[in-house]
């Protein structure tokens, strides 16, 4: 196998503005692949195309089965839409910075690797501004009276199978098994 090294650990993606209105391009990272180009004449029992959070996770998971994997990345660097860059000796996360409980394989894998959260500042909203009379009136309530009705609204408007979409998608995180469903019936 011949590999070709880069020089750096800066990737071809993003590009800082400095004041003054200089700019660099790239941003550095640790997630840089310092292969460029490898000639391979192995055989795969799986080749994944993206080294992004599917195809790693996918990658892993075959490899502790004891598949040989092989991932093609077009990028020069792994994680996809996600992957922390620093500016300035400060860490920033691009991409992938917000994350919920309702993402089950994300919390798995933060689960997995003992990764801790920090929230956001300004992740918790004291107020919401909420347009009124058909998008002509702005007004701005606070959200311990806002959240309560929306709920309400949200409720009724989502309801429709008469038990909160349980019929409709007994499996919501497993939309094609409620599609098998439907289709025997």
């Amino acid at each position: 196998m011949a590999t070709i090294e880069k020089p750096s650990n800066r990737t071809q993606d993003g590009f800082i503005c400095h004041a003054g209105g200089t700019f660099e391009s790239g941003l550095i990272t640790t997630a840089v692949n310092n292969i460029q180009k490898s000639v391979n004449n192995k055989e795969y029992d799986v080749i994944i195309i993206g080294a992004g959070f599917a195809g790693l996770i996918a990658a892993r998971e075959l490899s502790r089965r004891g598949r040989s994997v092989l991932i093609i990345e077009a990028r020069d660097r792994i994680g996809g839409r996600t992957f922390t860059a620093q500016v300035d000796n400060q860490q920033y996360e691009i991409g992938g910075t917000w994350i919920h409980w309702s993402q089950p394989h994300i919390w798995t894998e933060m689960t997995r690797y003992g990764f801790s959260l920090i929230e956001s500042e300004g992740a918790v909203l004291d107020h919401i501004s909420v347009l009124l009379d058909n998008g002509c009136r702005l007004k701005t309530v606070p959200v311990t009276d806002f959240y309560p009705e929306l709920f309400e609204i949200m409720t009724k408007f989502s309801d429709i199978d008469g038990v909160q979409g349980r019929i409709i998608f007994p499996l919501p995180h497993a939309l094609l098994a409620a599609l098998k469903t439907c289709v025997r019936s």
